[in-house]
C-alpha cells in the first residue's frame, strides 16, 4: 500500500508506556479525559503532564441517563430485551464492581474507624457490605485484612476523601473569589484545595484553570506555585532523624494500609505509595524529595526455597486495578534487570527504562 508508513515498525522504536518521563521535554506520557481533550489548550495539557497521574473510568452504573433517549428506546424496543430497573427497586443497590472493591471497603472502613468502632463491628459490616453488594465478592480473608489494617490506626483520623470534599468546595468559588483578589489562587489554602483536586478530579481542576485563565489570572505562574506546593509536602510527609536518634523504618502496613504483609518493613532510602514505589532522595537544601522507580506499590511477600535444587524464588506483590497480585519469580531474574523486564508481559510494573531501579530496589528489600 502506497500509504502505509513503515517507519511505525522499526524495531529500535519504543512504544512509551503511560506514566513515564519524555527524557527530552521532562513531560510525563498521561491519560486525559474526552472534556480535557477537546477543551484544553497545548498549554494545559503540558501543565497536566508535569505530573503522572491515574484516570478512573466509570463504571456502566455512574453515567446517569438521558431521560429522553431512554424514553424512546423503551419504546422502541421488544419487551424481550428491555434491562430491568433493579436500581428503582426497593433493596437493589448499586453493586461495586471489580476495580473499585478493595478502596470502597477501605474507605467504609476508616469511616467507621474514624466514629470509633472496633475491629470486631467493622469486620462484620465489611463482610455484609462485601456479600451484598460488592459483584463478584471478594475473598473473606481479603476482607479481614483490610478491617485489621484500618483497625491498627487510632480512632478520629479524618480520611482523604473528607480532605477531597472540602478542597472541591474551595475549587468551586475560587472563581468568585478572583474577582475581587486576584492572588487569591496563591494562597496556601487554594493551592492546597487546588493540589487535591488535581489528584482526585482533573477534570474539576481543568474547568477551574479554564475560568481563572478567562478572568486574567496567570495560569503559568499558577502551575508553578502548584509544582512547588507539591514539593513541600513531598518533603513534609518525610520525617528529619535528630543527631543521635535512632530511626525507625516505616512498614508496609503503616504506608499502605491495604498492604497484604502490613509488618514488613520498608528499607531505605524507599517508599511505597498507593500508585507508585519511590526512592527518597536526600538533597542539599532543597530538602528531601521523591523520585517513582514504579507506577505501583512492589513488595516481597515471601521466600521459597528448593532444597534439591538449591534454587531460591521470591514472592513479588504489586497492586493494579485496585487489587493485589503476585507473582513468585527465581530469585536470580528478580534481581537482574534485564531478566526482569520479562515478567512485563505478565502484568508486573516494569519496562526498560526503570527495570534496573526496580532490581536494585528488590535486591535491598530480600
Amino acid at each position: 500500500m502506497a500509504t502505509l508508513d513503515l517507519s511505525i515498525y522499526d524495531k529500535m522504536r519504543l512504544w512509551r508506556v503511560p506514566n513515564t518521563i519524555n527524557g527530552k521535554s521532562g513531560l510525563y506520557k498521561i491519560p486525559l479525559t474526552v472534556e480535557e481533550l477537546l477543551q484544553s489548550d497545548l498549554t494545559a495539557i503540558k501543565a497536566l503532564a508535569t505530573w503522572s497521574r491515574q484516570i478512573d473510568i466509570p463504571s456502566d452504573d455512574t453515567w446517569e441517563a438521558n431521560g429522553e433517549l431512554q424514553k424512546l428506546w423503551i419504546e422502541t424496543s421488544e419487551p424481550s430485551v428491555l434491562r430491568p430497573a433493579e436500581r428503582s427497586l426497593p433493596g437493589h443497590e448499586q453493586k461495586i464492581l471489580p476495580g473499585s472493591r478493595n478502596s470502597m471497603l477501605t474507605s467504609l472502613a476508616g469511616t467507621m474507624r474514624r466514629r470509633g468502632m472496633g475491629e470486631t463491628a467493622i469486620v462484620a459490616a465489611l463482610l455484609e457490605t462485601n456479600a451484598t453488594t460488592c459483584e463478584p465478592s471478594l475473598k473473606e480473608d481479603e476482607v479481614r485484612g483490610i478491617a485489621a489494617s484500618v483497625a491498627r490506626y487510632a480512632p478520629g483520623v479524618k480520611e482523604d476523601h473528607d480532605d477531597v470534599d472540602r478542597a472541591r468546595q474551595v475549587v468551586l468559588g475560587l472563581s468568585e473569589r478572583a474577582n475581587d483578589n486576584k492572588f487569591a489562587p496563591f494562597e496556601p489554602e487554594a493551592l492546597k484545595a487546588l493540589a487535591l483536586v488535581r489528584n482526585h478530579d482533573a477534570a474539576a481542576f481543568m474547568r477551574t484553570r479554564e475560568q481563572l485563565k478567562r478572568q486574567g489570572i496567570p495560569v503559568a505562574e499558577l502551575d508553578r506555585s502548584l509544582k512547588e506546593h507539591n514539593k513541600k509536602k513531598q518533603r513534609g510527609h518525610l520525617r528529619v532523624v535528630q543527631p543521635g536518634e535512632v530511626a525507625t523504618l516505616p512498614t508496609a502496613g503503616q504506608l499502605l494500609p491495604d498492604a497484604p504483609a502490613p509488618d514488613l518493613v520498608i528499607p531505605e532510602p524507599y517508599c511505597v505509595r498507593s500508585a507508585a514505589t519511590v526512592r527518597v532522595i536526600h538533597g542539599e537544601g532543597n530538602g528531601p524529595q521523591e523520585h517513582t522507580i514504579a507506577f505501583a506499590p512492589i513488595l516481597i511477600t515471601g521466600r521459597l526455597r528448593n532444597e534439591e535444587e538449591n534454587v531460591e524464588s521470591l514472592r513479588l506483590t504489586y497492586r493494579r486495578d485496585d487489587r493485589w497480585h503476585d507473582q513468585t519469580v527465581d530469585r536470580g531474574i528478580a534481581l537482574d534487570g534485564r531478566r526482569l523486564v520479562e515478567l512485563a508481559s505478565a502484568g508486573f510494573p516494569v519496562a526498560g527504562d526503570n527495570a534496573k531501579e526496580v532490581a536494585k530496589y528488590l535486591q535491598v528489600m530480600s
